[in-house]
């Protein structure tokens, strides 16, 4: 290779990691204004690998201000496979992010660590599969949390552990199956809680229980089979459900007559009459048009009393749960015996073959000595 090939390949080696670098650098960057959310970053980030290994965001602040005065972080250009923790990291005093329809997949533990003042966080139109269960461990300033119209769908155990402050959960338009028993139980200021276009089938007993300050619950449009009287009842300040478009055929009557609703909104569901024409609970003729899910929630319990329905429709007052979580426990152990006594039997059988095959030996060899035995006598004293 002569030296003019050798100078042109170290100086397109140079000027690939060179751009290599520029790209790094490039990848986050802030267009900083006023506004009226306060001092804000318009920020570029262009990081479809998703590291998280920046060490810088590039922008030129306004004269007088610092990375301390920005205030909202919203999305001027963006494509993202994560949230780089950089972000929090630099502008620790921030109080909203907006980072919608960036392609986010993955919220990690320490997306969000360092804002601490965070008050409203916008994720909406983006693919996140899964976050965290640390993920707003330290956020307890949070009022807002949108995350509809993502791909969710598993929420972690106890994801909201610190967050009393939060006034709106919205997880519209996931993919939810299931809502673990007690995820909501921190959330003691939650006004308004969004979960309609879901995939969920069952409400765990109780679920909303410690949510004495919600308003609104939105979940039309999932899977929904069976209201119960805990469902929502007894929340104090509960006034709007929206529960249309569901598969509703059975419904507690104690539910309708133990809630302060306004309005409940139970249309296309399957026992609710086609003639309902408002959602106004306090009106008699309502309860008419739901006398067949009454009808079928009586007969359903009746009938899990019986032992003669799938448990997952029954669901019933008082102890059937912790029955079925006995009874699973004791499958579970039952199930470990007869794996124990499988063992056993092999072990046993094994131990019979061995003991088969030993007496074989055993036999074998006597047969053997009495041959020799034989021979010997009949040899007399002339054998040699």
């Amino acid at each position: 290779m002569n030296l003019k090939v050798l100078v042109c390949v170290f100086a397109f080696m140079f000027v690939s990691n060179l751009s290599f670098v520029c790209g790094q650098n490039e990848a986050l960057s802030c267009n900083y204004s006023n506004s009226s959310s306060g001092y804000s970053c318009g920020l570029k980030i262009i990081n479809p690998n998703g590291f998280n290994n920046f060490t810088g965001i590039n922008g030129t602040h306004l004269i007088g201000m610092t990375d301390i005065d920005v205030l909202h972080v919203y999305k001027s250009l963006s494509n993202t496979l994560n949230i780089p923790s950089i972000i929090c990291e630099t502008f620790q005093n921030t109080q909203t992010i907006e980072l919608t329809a960036s392609g986010i997949q993955i919220i990690d533990e320490d997306s969000f660590q360092k804002c601490t003042k965070l008050q409203f966080l916008d994720l909406k139109n983006n693919k996140i599969r899964q976050f965290h269960k640390n993920a707003f461990k330290e956020n307890s300033e949070l009022a807002y949390l949108l995350l509809w119209y993502n791909q969710i769908t598993e929420l972690p155990e106890d994801p909201f552990s610190n967050l009393q402050k939060l006034v709106r959960l919205d997880f519209e338009l996931n993919q939810i199956t299931n809502l673990p028993e007690n995820i909501f139980n921190p959330l003691t200021g939650l006004s308004i809680l969004y979960l309609e276009r879901n995939l969920i089938e069952v409400l765990p007993r109780n679920i909303f229980s410690s949510l004495q300050n919600m308003s609104t619950l939105v979940m039309h449009n999932n899977k929904l089979k069976i209201l119960h009287s805990d469902s929502f009842g007894h929340l104090p300040k509960l006034d709007e459900v929206h529960m249309y478009s569901n598969q509703i055929d059975a419904i507690d009557e104690r539910l309708i007559n133990n809630t302060g609703i306004n309005s409940f909104n139970l249309q296309s569901n399957l026992c609710v009459s086609k003639d309902i024409t408002d959602n106004s609970v306090t009106r008699e003729s309502m309860r008419a048009d739901l006398k067949l899910c009454f009808e079928n929630y009586d007969r359903i319990m009746s009938g899990c009393a019986d032992g003669n329905i799938d448990e997952r429709v029954c669901k019933l007052e008082g102890k059937h749960e912790e029955v079925i979580k006995d009874i699973k426990a004791l499958t579970e152990e039952n199930e470990q015996m007869r794996l124990e006594i499988n063992n056993l039997a092999k072990e046993k059988q094994e131990l019979e073959e061995n003991i088969l095959t030993q007496n074989k030996i055993f036999i074998a060899a006597i047969t053997e000595l009495e041959h020799q035995m034989f021979e010997l006598k009949g040899c007399g004293c002339g054998c040699q």
